[in-house]
Parts: structure tokens; C-alpha cells; sequence
């Protein structure tokens, strides 16, 4: 999931494209510049959450209907919860 540009209504068209109505919880890798536009993009949606990915934990997961995550932050879980 990438924005060209930070504004929240084209970021709520792309989750209402791929999740419709639900909820949805955004992990993101790292705190880069991108990740910071998102996490101000999706600050406004209601129905939409980013969190770095090593600060999941298990109410993120079950309080959503959905995740996105990309590889890399796949890869950041699994390095501190192990295999």
C-alpha cells in the first residue's frame, strides 16, 4: 500500500477498494517518511489504524476485521516474536 500523495480521501478510496466497510489495522516497517505520511493520512479514518510493526500486539490484531502489512513487516514480527 503506497500513496503518491497524503490525502486522506485517496487513501479511504484505496481501503474501501480492498476492505470495504471493515475495519482494517495498517502495520507499517519502520518510521520513515512514507510510514509518517501514512500514519497523518489515515489519522482521519475512523475505521483505520497504522501501527509500526513492533509495537503489534495481540487486541491490534483482534480488534481489527482486517491487517495490511507489507513483506517487510512480516519480517520485523517475525524477528522479535522468533520463530
Amino acid at each position: 500500500l503506497k500513496l503518491d500523495e497524503a490525502k486522506t480521501k485517496a487513501l479511504a478510496e484505496t481501503l474501501n477498494k480492498l476492505v470495504g466497510d471493515e475495519s482494517v489495522l495498517i502495520l507499517l516497517p519502520e518510521k520513515g517518511d512514507p510510514e509518517k505520511i501514512m500514519m497523518r493520512t489515515a489519522k482521519n479514518l475512523p475505521n483505520a489504524k497504522t501501527l509500526l510493526a513492533n509495537y503489534l500486539n495481540i487486541r491490534d490484531i483482534l480488534g481489527y476485521d482486517k491487517v495490511i502489512l507489507p513483506v517487510k513487516a512480516l519480517d520485523v514480527i517475525s524477528g522479535y516474536l522468533g520463530k
